[in-house]
């Protein structure tokens, strides 16, 4: 009557005439649900039952127990053997069709979550990022097997050290540090040093969190990856910076200074020949000041060393300086300067020597991919959002569309031979950028054939 029923409500139902039968269908099929009845033929339910625990748990095959009234005194005997439920004959089919569709798809999600859970170990496994967790004492709570290969401690040697002596926070104190992670109610960025077996340091950056239950810390929970290859490295480029600095800044500049004399004739007048070899060395040797320069530019803007000086200065008169400066560059390639500007004088918060830095990168690239003969435009006028925006025009070839995602990153140059032999370093533009974000304003650009503009908008004073 069960198995017509069932049937009819698109369960599969396998019927057994004994227990040994039952026990081996459960060899064979795949069973989501067991309907037992006590009284059977030589093994009974309650050996059933113990045979079917001894190889599946009760959420990984659920059993309900069917009893007669007479027999209800084993269902105590039942449960002790593993019965996950019961329902009593004459049957209320609702009832046992309610009840067996709870258990199935308890089991369903119980299986599911268990497959998450050794998919979720599986990765925590094999992470190539170190994984902990360690309570307020500092004791390692759990932790993956990237933390025991990194440190070269034993598992047993993990769990018998603290947390606050495997691990130290080169910045500040653990003490600052947690009081730190529970404020932000969510996670912390930082650098930490990992002291190995061999007494070497490990240098690991990533993230800590506080994991809280109702309001209240249950533990702390860090993912960490090994930064040490990269921290090698910027020592590596820190030291060349500063053999750039010390090494080779002063004597160039000395060798350009020499080479400036030269040619105004203040050591003699000069033959053509010597004229033109004198000033290719010049012009090559300002390239290597301005190669340095960019670079000991971009090492500080990285540190967060970039030195600014704050004045009340009006952008009208910074742009008609600029001009000025900057002419002598543009007269190499046959291009004039232009202004255009209303009565605005556009007075704002900036350093001066700064955002002379950024007009001078902006004009002198207007200029070298300008035409002969060719007109830049320096543009003063009201920019988004109540601020104020410099914009530098030029009639070149375009920014090739192919290029313009890389605009703005280190070393970047369209790679076409007409770009690369107008030199430069590719640092410029990644430079006047953090400047301008500096001063709390925005740069970017527009461009198509023949036409590019490079523009920065600025908050006005009254706002600083």
């Amino acid at each position: 009557m069960l198995s017509r029923r069932l049937t009819r409500k698109d369960y599969r139902v396998i019927t057994a005439k004994s227990g040994r039968e039952a026990l081996t269908l459960l060899e064979t099929e795949p069973i989501d649900l067991v309907l037992l009845d006590l009284m059977m033929p030589g093994m009974d339910g309650i050996e059933v039952l113990g045979h079917i625990r001894k190889r599946f748990s009760m959420a990984h095959l659920p059993v309900i127990v069917v009893t007669a009234k007479s027999e209800r005194e084993h269902l105590v005997e039942a449960f002790d053997a593993g019965a996950n439920d019961y329902i009593s004959k004459p049957i209320d089919f609702e009832v046992l069709l309610a009840r067996t569709h709870s258990h199935i798809e308890h089991r369903h999600l119980e299986l599911s979550l268990r497959a998450s859970e050794a998919q979720y170990r599986d990765l925590f496994d094999h992470a190539s990022d170190l994984i902990f967790s360690f309570n307020a004492a500092g004791e390692l709570l759990y932790f993956n097997p990237s933390l025991e290969r990194s440190s070269g401690f034993s598992t047993e040697e993990l769990r018998q050290t603290s947390c606050f002596k495997l691990f130290s926070a080169p910045q500040q104190s653990w003490e600052t540090l947690l009081q730190e992670t529970r404020r932000s109610d969510g996670s912390s960025q930082l650098e930490l040093l990992l002291k190995t077996a061999k007494g070497t340091d490990l240098f690991l950056e990533g993230n800590l969190s506080a994991r809280k239950r109702q309001g209240n810390l249950e533990a702390y929970r860090g993912i960490f990856h090994d930064i040490s290859a990269r921290k090698q490295a910027e020592n590596m480029k820190n030291a060349f910076v500063s053999m750039v600095s010390h090494e080779l800044r002063t004597p160039l500049t000395s060798i350009h200074g020499s080479l400036s004399l030269l040619l105004k004739g203040l050591a003699g007048p000069l033959n053509p020949d010597m004229t033109e070899l004198l000033d290719i060395s010049h012009r090559n040797s300002e390239r290597l000041i301005f190669l340095i320069n960019d670079i000991l530019d971009i090492e500080k803007m990285e540190a967060g060393k970039m030195d600014f000086r704050f004045e009340r200065l009006s952008l009208r008169e910074l742009a008609e300086q600029a001009l000025i400066n900057n002419q002598a560059y543009a007269d190499q390639y046959q291009v004039t300067y232009h202004l255009v500007a209303g009565p605005i004088a556009a007075w704002i918060w900036g350093d001066r020597e700064r955002l002379n830095q950024v007009l001078a990168n902006l004009l002198s690239n207007a200029a070298k991919f300008s035409q002969p003969q060719g007109q830049v435009e320096l543009t003063l006028t009201a920019g988004e959002k109540a601020t104020y925006r410099l914009t530098v025009t030029d009639q070149g070839s375009g920014i090739p569309g192919a290029f313009r995602s890389q605009i703005f990153t280190k070393f970047a140059q369209a790679d076409n031979s007409n770009t690369r032999s107008k030199g430069g370093t590719g640092l410029g533009l990644v430079i006047s950028k953090e400047i301008i974000e500096k001063h709390g304003g925005k740069l970017d650009f527009w461009s198509e054939p023949g036409h590019t503009r490079f523009y920065f908008d600025l908050p006005p004073a009254e706002e600083k």
